[in-house]
């Protein structure tokens, strides 16, 4: 039973940031979509697919890529199109 002083837990994230300190676990939606990146991940495992991030010194920007088994380049991703396929938006690769 909760007493009259205890906070609400729908307001504890918002009293960490105030207090400035780190909640004791993420919230459950960053925990839902690290799952979903997690599933992603293991089915472009599964059908032999990695993804490659590496900073381009030449533009400065960040270089992301599919590779196949054998480390031949399959696509190369915009890093709004990494996080979509992350978060389950089906993509040609999935």
């Amino acid at each position: 039973m909760r007493s009259d002083t205890e906070e609400p837990a729908s307001e504890l994230p918002v009293l960490y940031a105030l207090a400035g300190a780190i909640p004791p676990s993420p919230p459950r939606t960053v925990l839902r979509a690290v799952l979903r990146a997690e599933r992603t991940h293991d089915q472009l495992l599964a059908s032999g697919r990695r993804v490659h991030v590496r900073l381009d010194s030449g533009r400065g920007s960040v270089a992301i890529e599919v590779h196949d088994r054998e480390g031949r380049l399959c696509a190369s991703l915009s890093g709004t199109e990494l996080l979509e396929m992350a978060d389950g938006v089906p993509t040609p690769l999935r």
